[in-house]
């Protein structure tokens, strides 16, 4: 059996939700390698769509899209 992650979405109308693995800490999995999939590896946001390709939208439900996307 894999890890168990704690997901947090941050969201702020008209802004893009912000997605972040409260637990466990993916630095310390990850150890000296550089982390995959992140915007940027101080903020440790996961990168789950391209805002530039309009892969989401404020019309979308945050537990049908990001949170599915985050948990795969």
């Amino acid at each position: 059996m894999g890890w168990v992650y704690q997901i947090g979405i941050r969201y702020r109308l008209g802004k893009l939700p912000q997605t972040y693995v409260l637990d466990p800490s993916i630095q310390d999995l990850a150890g000296d390698r550089e982390i995959p999939h992140l915007y940027s590896q101080d903020k440790q946001q996961l990168c789950l769509f391209y805002p530039r390709h309009d892969e989401w939208n404020e019309t979308m439900w945050l537990s049908a899209s990001v949170a599915l996307i985050a948990i795969r």
